[in-house]
């Protein structure tokens, strides 16, 4: 989430979820991906975690065009309006 979860599950202001992988690794693996042939899905849950996907999906794009390969983003849920609807 780009903010923090509110209480009780807030933690204080510091719980954003869990991110399991690192924005620039994820995106390397991404991009490998691609170079490779690979159709890529990612599971994504908060608005910023769909805006890293986006991001990585987009760096990816630039090497080499992911149109018509059905890349998708996961139970994506809880975004705001902007990338995820443009995409």
């Amino acid at each position: 989430m780009r903010e923090p979860y509110v209480e009780p599950w807030g933690e204080k202001g510091t719980f954003r979820g869990v991110n399991t992988m690192r924005q620039a690794p994820y995106t390397d693996v991404v991009r490998e991906l691609n170079r490779e042939g690979w159709r890529v899905a990612t599971h994504a849950v908060g608005d910023a975690a769909i805006d890293e996907v986006i991001e990585a999906y987009e760096a990816a794009n630039n090497d080499r065009s992911i149109v018509g390969k059905r890349w998708s983003l996961e139970h994506g849920f809880h975004p705001t309006v902007g990338p995820v609807f443009l995409a």
